[in-house]
């Protein structure tokens, strides 16, 4: 479902938190980048 919402959007927003990008997340930011779509990244480190 996540990915036949990609192809409908403008855009994606990634939240990383911990610096960590799951093997599913990072299927979605692939598909994206494939399409064109703008991605956008909030990146939340907590030491």
């Amino acid at each position: 479902m996540h990915k036949e919402k990609i192809k409908i959007s403008d855009a994606i927003y990634v939240v990383n938190v911990n610096g960590y990008i799951g093997e599913n997340t990072q299927s979605e930011i692939d598909l994206a980048q494939k399409l064109g779509k703008e991605i956008m990244y909030y990146a939340n480190v907590v030491k």
